[in-house]
């Protein structure tokens, strides 16, 4: 389902949530880590489609799982806390968004680096805060730095963040839109999919 997600196809992935919810439920048990990471990926389909208030209800089910189960500098845990935010973002939360965010940014700098697809991740997500709460220039600054060079090959997991933060650039940077859009969209070639718009 996850993978499903990556290449743009919500309907597989959406096919295959209740199957892997339920061999999570039955092989690792209810509050399992199983069972969040299938939270997880069910977090992501909601937000792809448009359905933010359910992908709220899966990522905190997510976070309560692996805050009951894992250490606070757990990696997993800034993830289910990230996706949390990024679902906040999207449901109108920006305050809350904002509280979850800043700290996972903080700590996966501090553990992985700037150039990580990790950090990436959370500077994308930052800078879409910073966005919204008017602050261009920390976003640009954020975005800039999520984006890299195109040196730095880290595979999709890094790509895909690029995309996100070359269409957020696209968005307020206008002189420079159609060159951000067509580097995203020279990404995603890369991978075989489609252009996003």
């Amino acid at each position: 389902a996850d993978l499903a997600l990556d290449l743009g196809r919500a309907d597989d992935a959406a096919a295959r949530i209740d199957e892997a919810l339920a061999i999570a439920l039955e092989t690792g048990g209810e509050d399992s880590l199983l069972e969040a990471r299938v939270r997880i990926v069910e977090g992501r389909l909601a937000l792809a489609q448009a359905r933010p208030a359910d992908a709220v209800a899966a990522f905190r089910r997510a976070v309560v799982i692996r805050e009951a189960r894992l250490r606070e500098t757990h990696p997993s845990l800034w993830a289910a806390r990230l996706g949390l935010a990024d679902a906040l973002l999207a449901d109108g939360s920006v305050t809350e968004a904002e509280a979850l965010a800043s700290p996972v940014l903080a700590s996966r700098e501090a553990r992985f680096g700037a150039d990580h697809p990790a950090t990436r991740e959370a500077q994308v997500l930052a800078a879409a805060i910073s966005l919204i709460q008017g602050s261009e220039a920390s976003a640009r600054e954020l975005l800039e730095a999520a984006i890299g060079a195109d040196r730095d090959n880290q595979g999709w997991s890094a790509d895909r963040h690029r995309v996100r933060a070359l269409g957020l650039l696209a968005a307020i940077e206008p002189a420079g839109a159609v060159e951000h859009r067509q580097r995203a969209d020279r990404i995603l070639a890369g991978y075989g999919l489609p252009a996003e718009r």
